[in-house]
């Protein structure tokens, strides 16, 4: 079996720590997990349309934990640069 396909979602130029930097996450993670899944489905076709949407929550839901990493990290960056500055 196969692994799961992946996607790398920058945030380097983002502000984590602010709602904004978040917002502009969160939408780079949604367009990023539409790429993985693929187009949508007709509207017509029910059970291909569930399908689809199972598999942009499911991989929204699998970053949630790296998003929180990510602001965590940057935040600890922060704040050494800072008290590195007090030096």
């Amino acid at each position: 079996m196969g692994e799961a396909p992946q996607a790398f979602v920058s945030y380097a130029d983002l502000n984590l720590g602010s709602v904004s930097g978040r917002a502009q996450l969160a939408s780079r993670v949604s367009a990023a997990a539409g790429a993985l899944c693929g187009q949508a489905p007709s509207i017509r076709d029910l059970g291909a349309t569930q399908a689809h949407r199972a598999c942009l929550r499911a991989t929204i839901a699998s970053s949630t934990p790296s998003l929180d990493q990510a602001a965590a990290l940057q935040a600890r960056s922060q704040d050494q640069l800072a008290a590195a500055g007090d030096r």
